[in-house]
């Protein structure tokens, strides 16, 4: 099955990335992000590491690479 990802601001990925981490209560993994939001994976690092810069979301090297909130 071939998704087709949505083509949004980097602004407005941010703010559905925060929105998904603030609302789970578990970390999660960029790829799992990309896909529940259906954005690529670029979009959706380029935004976890504004929100991190930003000091709105942690990055955490766990098993494999997890944001947390």
């Amino acid at each position: 099955m071939i998704m087709e990802l949505r083509d949004i601001s980097k602004e407005q990925a941010k703010q559905e990335v925060h929105d998904l981490l603030i609302a789970n209560s578990r970390p999660i993994d960029h790829g799992v992000i990309a896909d529940k939001l259906r954005l690529s994976l670029e979009l959706v690092a380029n935004a976890c590491n504004d929100l991190i810069e930003e000091n709105l979301i942690e990055f955490t090297w766990e098993l494999h690479r997890e944001i947390l909130c």
